[in-house]
């Protein structure tokens, strides 16, 4: 019975990750076929683990999560961590949690000293990230399922393994969306 379950639960996982899933079936086995997705199966539920690792232990540590608004995401083990706390020290230690995690290869640390923005603010940054990813997805002859999109306080953050021309164009793309502040390139280049 486990064995059935756990192939569904990684699906369903990745699926509630926002990963394009095709679900192959045969016979007694199932396995799972990431489309589009340039990082390997395996990078991928790398990312995954560095994520809900580092944010677990952030969780665990109240003294900085309760005043804290600090999101992690992870691509082929670049991490990005966005947000804001009202101390350095915090944002040095949520650096140290993501260090200590397997896998991760580069950090990019753009945690604010300030107090958390608000949920007005937040929900703002949300429907900015709806009209980026509808903005790439709409743009013709171009695959936008090898970019993440992170909005924080109005900046647009865009990750993934992407050619130099793909990142220039979603940058491009970005910027002319309503509302981008300022488009920041958290890109991993691959040959073209």
């Amino acid at each position: 019975m486990l064995r059935k379950l756990l192939p569904l639960s990684l699906v369903s996982l990745l699926l509630l990750q926002g990963c394009v899933g095709v679900l192959l079936a045969g016979g007694a086995t199932t396995g799972v076929v990431i489309a589009k997705d340039r990082r390997t199966v395996t990078a991928q539920m790398d990312d995954k683990k560095i994520e809900l690792n580092a944010r677990h232990e952030l969780s665990e540590r109240t003294d900085i999560s309760r005043i804290s608004h600090i999101s992690i995401n992870s691509n082929n083990g670049i991490v990005l961590l966005v947000g804001q706390t009202p101390h350095r020290k915090h944002s040095e230690e949520v650096r140290a949690m993501v260090e200590r995690q397997p896998g991760v290869r580069k950090i990019y640390n753009e945690i604010k000293i300030a107090e958390p923005i608000g949920y007005d603010i937040r929900s703002h940054d949300s429907w900015i990230t709806s009209k980026v990813r509808t903005m790439l997805i709409a743009e013709k002859h171009f695959d936008s399922s090898h970019i993440t999109v992170v909005t924080e306080d109005g900046q647009v953050f865009l990750m993934g393994l992407v050619t130099r021309d793909e990142g220039e164009l979603a940058v491009e793309i970005a910027r002319n969306v309503s509302g981008v502040e300022k488009v920041i390139r958290v890109f991993e280049y691959v040959q073209q």
